[in-house]
Order: structure tokens, then C-alpha cells, then sequence
């Protein structure tokens, strides 16, 4: 093993060990701040740190990906929000919990356009990004189709949802795709063969009518969020 490997090893070892104390100590800093007078803003603020920290962690480790799921940035952004409001709580414990109270209707009617911003910019990525590298149209087999429950209220199941796995034969190579979206709008049928669009340099990259729709729905639900809320706010 050479002295980089070691470096790399001794370097992710102390990162694990920092991270552990980190974490456990933030819960112990927890359990400490809600049995103080005066520490729910404590206790808030370090909630909005884990937000913070595994929000950017999400961050850094889809920075890369194409396109950039925007939907991630909505845990450092509530993180940050939860910490402004802890602080300003332990600092003026009185007059922070009016000016919470007065400020939480335009929070909590924030936080849905908010949403639904970053539902559009991750769907219209999406459905750019794919559109864009997916230029190849193959028949893929559908080889199993797997089944999800959606949750009710009450842990009642309301409606089940789909998605397919294919088989796609494509230079000489045989492989076996999904894409881990599900909806419950197409009826794909084992043994069937369906029309997809893949990526030519990463055939396990594909379009087909599943996220086409996953995609449109999304985009819907976004402008809904927005259209919807921002008149409220605007006349609250």
C-alpha cells in the first residue's frame, strides 16, 4: 500500500470519527437544551444543523449528476431557517416567540413556492437532460414490473404505482434497465415490448412514457404550488 493510499485511509478514518462525535454530541446537546429554561431555541438551532449538514452533504454528492436534482437544496435552505429561528429564540426569548408567531403563516405559505420552484427547475432539467442525450429509439422488453403502495392517511393504502424494469439489447450488449420512477398512468404488461429512447453512451440512461409522465406531474405540481400560494401570500 502506498503512502497515498495510507494518507487516503488515516484521512477518511479521522472524517468518520469527527463525523460520529459530531452527530452523537449533537443529539446529547439535544436531550441537554430540552430540559433547560430557555433552550427550545438551542434545540432548534441544532435540529437546523443536521438539516444543514446532510443537506449539504446531498449537495456535494449530486454535484455531478446531470441534471442536478434542485429538489435537494429545499434541506440546507430549511436548515438555515431553522437555525435564524433558534438563534433569534435563545437570543430574546420573548420577543422572538412574537415575532415567530406573527412570521409563521409567511413561513409556512413560503415553504410551498419555494417547493414548487425547485419541483420546476428538477423537472424541466430532467426532461431537457434527457431529451438532449437520449437520442437512440430501441425496443426494450419489459422483464418485470415492480409495485409500490402509496400511504394514506393512517398508514391506509390508497393506490398502487408501477414501474418497469426492461431489457435492452443494444451494440452487441444485453442489459437491464430502470429508472426508479413510479406511476400508476401506464399498464405495462411482462413479455411486451416497448418504444424508449437511451443514451447512446450510457444505454442504461433511457426515456420512456413512465417518466415522461413522473416528469409532467412533477412540473404540474410545482406551477400549482407557486400559482396557487403566491396570490395568498401576496394579500395576506
Amino acid at each position: 500500500m502506498g503512502k497515498n493510499e495510507n494518507g487516503t485511509t488515516v484521512a477518511k478514518i479521522i472524517i468518520s470519527i469527527v463525523f460520529i462525535v459530531w452527530f452523537m454530541g449533537s443529539l446529547f446537546g439535544m436531550m441537554v437544551c430540552s430540559k433547560l429554561d430557555g433552550g427550545t431555541g438551542l434545540m432548534l438551532a441544532l435540529i437546523g444543523q443536521y438539516f444543514l449538514v446532510f443537506g449539504i452533504m446531498g449537495v456535494v454528492g449530486s454535484i455531478k449528476k446531470r441534471p442536478f436534482p434542485a429538489i435537494i437544496l429545499l434541506f440546507p435552505l430549511v436548515g438555515i431557517a431553522l437555525i435564524i429561528c433558534g438563534v433569534i429564540m435563545y437570543i430574546d426569548m420573548q420577543n422572538a416567540a412574537q415575532m415567530i408567531y406573527e412570521a409563521a403563516p409567511y413561513l409556512l405559505a413560503g415553504i410551498f413556492p419555494v417547493t414548487g420552484v425547485l419541483m420546476i427547475i428538477s423537472a424541466t432539467s430532467e426532461i431537457r437532460h434527457l431529451k438532449r442525450v437520449c437520442t437512440v429509439e430501441v425496443q426494450a422488453k419489459c422483464i418485470s414490473v415492480e409495485t409500490r403502495w402509496t400511504q394514506g392517511g393512517k398508514g391506509r393504502r390508497t393506490k398502487r404505482v408501477h414501474m418497469p424494469v426492461y431489457s435492452v439489447y443494444y451494440n452487441g450488449r444485453e442489459y437491464t434497465v430502470r429508472n426508479n420512477v413510479y406511476t400508476n398512468m401506464n399498464d405495462y404488461q411482462v413479455g411486451n415490448y416497448y418504444p424508449i429512447m437511451i443514451n447512446p453512451l450510457n444505454p442504461e440512461e433511457f426515456l420512456d412514457a413512465n417518466n415522461r409522465k413522473g416528469n409532467i406531474v412533477t412540473l404540474v405540481l410545482g406551477i400549482i404550488f407557486v400559482a396557487v400560494l403566491i396570490p395568498i401570500i401576496v394579500y395576506m
